[in-house]
């Protein structure tokens, strides 16, 4: 297995700098990695920079608490489209899967799996699984399977501590067993070595994020 190509790397710390995005975009033209996950605001030049690199240019909507209006969502999908992103990671609404309003987060993920659809891009999922027991998970799962996503990604990576290697693996673990195959897992948390990656593929993971240096994994 080539495990560049399950993973992706990530640059969404709020102290994220030009000097951050340009080592990432490195490893990108240096690696066959899966996916580049980058804030909006730099969606443009990375797309400009990738110099049509084919790889999966992600940016996040909603972020990172996901209570934001679904017109406001929509915005964000629309721009991050145009500047050239081909995969939106929306955060799910949290605050309304525990209120009386849940039966809106079906609707609110369906009409951005319609938007990226139609724009030929992946819709991405974000669920803050620390936040949620295992029967809460099982219902995001299906909820986001319903609604036609592509990915299901775990956590934003900063709402919770990071968990033990081996938590995250029985959380990845249920992620699978709570979705149809038809959609993939990108495996969020605190990954610093290929063993680590290779665990969570085995668990389940379609594409493992990493947040620091790709060569501490593939190295």
């Amino acid at each position: 297995m080539n495990l560049a190509s399950s993973l992706e790397r990530t640059v969404l710390h709020p102290t994220a700098s030009i000097a951050n995005l340009e080592n990432a975009i490195g490893e990108a033209k240096k690696y066959p990695l899966a996916g580049l996950s980058v804030p909006p605001f730099w969606v443009k030049k990375v797309k400009r920079d990738l110099d049509n690199l084919p790889i999966s240019l992600a940016t996040v909507v909603g972020f990172p608490f996901g209570y934001q209006r679904t017109e406001t969502k929509l915005a964000e999908m629309k721009i991050a489209l145009q500047d050239g992103a081909t995969d939106l990671e929306v955060t799910l609404n949290t605050s309304a899967l525990l209120s009386p309003t849940a039966s809106w987060i079906k609707i609110e993920l369906a009409k951005c799996a319609i938007l990226a659809h139609t724009h030929q891009a992946l819709l991405t999922v974000i669920i803050e699984g620390s936040l949620l027991d295992d029967d809460q998970i099982r219902t995001c799962c299906k909820i986001s399977a319903d609604a036609g996503v592509d990915f299901v990604k775990n956590a934003t990576g900063f709402v919770t501590g990071h968990l033990l290697i081996s938590s995250l693996v029985e959380q990845i673990t249920l992620f699978r067993q709570s979705l149809p195959l038809s959609v993939g897992i990108k495996a969020v948390g605190d990954i610093r070595s290929g063993e680590a990656a290779k665990r969570l593929l085995a668990a389940g993971a379609s594409r493992v994020c990493i947040a620091n240096s790709v060569d501490s994994v593939l190295i």
